[in-house]
């Protein structure tokens, strides 16, 4: 998100651009995250965008523009927050079939 600040800043901050890049963001890191720490996924996508902010806006400026772009944040963290929760339901799935077929198994 930091680079993501500093390419929108000769573009006179662009709150589109960056709000559509941290949607992506977010959404990469919930994909690629490990399985382990999925629910990290969620939390540090907020502090992220805030660290852009902060880089590229400045401390007096930051809690300013968090509140104006405030839309965005949520929209990112609820798409990681979806993204998540699918890989975390498919991720049980696979292993209640695991359970299953090992159980169905032949043992001999």
């Amino acid at each position: 998100m930091v680079a993501a600040a500093w390419l929108c800043e000769p573009l006179g901050g662009a709150p589109a651009l960056y709000g559509t890049l941290y949607v992506l963001t977010c959404t990469a890191t919930a994909i690629w995250v490990r399985p382990a720490d999925l629910a990290t996924a969620p939390i540090a996508a907020p502090i992220a965008f805030a660290t852009g902010l902060l880089c590229s806006a400045g401390p007096t400026q930051t809690l300013t523009e968090l509140a104006l772009r405030a839309p965005w944040v949520f929209a990112g963290t609820l798409t990681a927050c979806l993204v998540v929760l699918v890989r975390k339901g498919l991720d049980s799935l696979r292993q209640r079939l695991r359970r299953r077929g090992a159980a169905a198994a032949p043992r001999g």
